[in-house]
């Protein structure tokens, strides 16, 4: 925090007239980027917001001749520092990014744990790290805890938290902004209708249910609950369900899914609701699930908007809500139906070319998912591949389960050398990557290789 906070009164000590802000396309990139525009409007700076799904030379070169001599990089940067330094050597340049960094040294301005010695990148979300670095400039800013709270909630909520994280979510509760309820932890959306609320989840994905209302009721009813209030006068709302009505259905959706038993042991428990009723979605769960509909569909202006509690564009936001959830339903539907597996039985991971099965938007959302099921063990690579709208080849990659050892960081390090060309980022549990078409047949072919060398190793140890 001594760090941080030398870098923000420095930041302000050469307040920049205006200031460009380019975060990752996600809800953790955009909330970091709604919390620099709030730090915009109360300086008085100048701002424009961009966002990219990738930072490599191409994209960079283009964001160096715009004309602004202050940047700011949100969610991303930490692998591209090189570039960044050579690229906008005559620039001044502030990076926010939890990911693991490929150096550790920069010209530039960097906000990143291994920065600091720090060497976990669940230490602290790159919209928490913003969040530290405004409240370090005003306390007013720990108003808007609620919102690294919402990144938070999404990437590390199944993880034992760190101090950091905890420290957040605990000031976004003291603050009024966030309660702490007892429900369903496994669910989302927990203010709308219980079926409604069933037939969009995809994270659980219920096979039939998921992106199905009418097979969404019939399975309510199964379990023995009623979608109806008492006296037939509307329709209960996810968090109107009483604990045991709450046990029954978690225990019908592990049986459905073919759960373990830790899933039923956790099913219910504290759920972090935002208090302000204007909000579309209550839950801090539900609410990251709006915004990366709204990112992945290509409106994160609507996401960024939502976090600067702008409600006009709510309507339009639960319209791109419902057509994530179809877009990801039939991706996965396409991927358990019709899959075309890169991969033998005794092989520890799964490599799926979807080419336009699957649309670049929804591809790392679909890899996500994938890994989170219950289908493949504990350890087990997903790497999942589309054709963008520009004709490259996206990939998306994780890791089920945790504490795996498994680092795809350096899997892809290897695979991109192989290669010859491409773009790759994130971190040790789930990375990505941008490859030339031209490259396409050869990636497909040295990532394969690399992945069964892989678990040749895994099994040896």
């Amino acid at each position: 925090m001594s760090e941080v906070s030398k870098l923000a009164e420095d930041f302000i000590k050469k307040k920049p007239d205006s200031l460009k802000i380019i975060c990752y396309r996600d809800p953790d990139g955009v909330i970091g980027a709604s919390l620099l525009v709030r730090l915009c409007l109360k300086y008085n700076i100048d701002f424009c917001i961009s966002t990219l799904k990738i930072l490599d030379y191409q994209a960079l070169l283009q964001l160096s001749i715009e004309p602004y001599n202050d940047y700011v990089f949100v969610g991303f940067g930490t692998e591209s520092l090189k570039l960044i330094d050579e690229i906008f050597s005559k620039k001044n340049v502030l990076v926010f990014d939890h990911h693991t960094p490929k150096v550790t040294k920069s010209s530039k301005s960097v906000v990143c744990p291994s920065f600091f010695g720090i060497k976990s990148y669940t230490f602290v979300s790159s919209s928490g790290l913003v969040y530290l670095f405004c409240s370090a400039l005003n306390d007013s800013f720990k108003s808007l805890a609620w919102l690294p709270a919402v990144s938070i909630s999404e990437d590390f909520g199944k993880e034992e938290l760190s101090e950091a994280n905890r420290s957040i979510l605990e000031s976004a509760v003291r603050n009024g902004e966030v309660n702490v309820v007892r429900g369903l932890k496994g669910l989302a959306l927990h203010n709308f209708p219980v079926h409604k609320a069933l037939a969009l989840s995809v994270d659980p994905y219920i096979p039939g249910i998921s992106d199905n209302t009418e097979e969404a009721v019939d399975f309510l009813n199964s379990a023995g609950i009623s979608i109806r209030k008492e006296g037939g006068r509307g329709y209960r709302m996810l968090s109107e369900l009483s604990e045991e009505e709450g046990r029954r259905l978690a225990t019908s959706l592990i049986i459905e899914r073919l759960g373990s038993s830790s899933e039923r042991k956790d099913a219910l428990g504290g759920v972090y609701i935002l208090t302000d009723p204007r909000f579309p979605v209550s839950d801090l769960k539900g609410f990251a699930f709006l915004l990366r509909a709204c990112n992945y569909l290509n409106h994160p202006s609507i996401a960024i908007s939502l976090c600067l509690k702008d409600f006009d564009v709510k309507e339009k936001a639960l319209g791109l809500l419902d057509e994530y959830v179809h877009e990801i339903v039939s991706a996965l539907n396409w991927f358990y139906k019709e899959r075309r597996l890169e991969s033998s039985s005794g092989d520890n991971f799964v490599f799926f070319n979807a080419e336009d099965k699957i649309k670049e938007s929804t591809l790392s959302s679909v890899v996500s998912l994938i890994a989170k099921s219950n289908v493949y063990r504990p350890g087990f690579v997903i790497v999942g591949c589309c054709h963008t709208i520009d004709g490259k080849l996206k990939v998306s990659s994780r890791v089920t389960g945790e504490g795996s050892g498994i680092d795809l960081l350096d899997i892809f390090r290897t695979i991109i050398k192989k290669v010859g060309d491409g773009a790759f980022g994130g971190h040790k549990n789930a990375t990505g990557a941008i490859i030339p078409s031209k490259f396409e047949g050869q990636f497909e072919k040295v990532a394969v290789g690399v992945l069964r060398e892989k678990s040749i190793e895994e099994s040896i140890l």
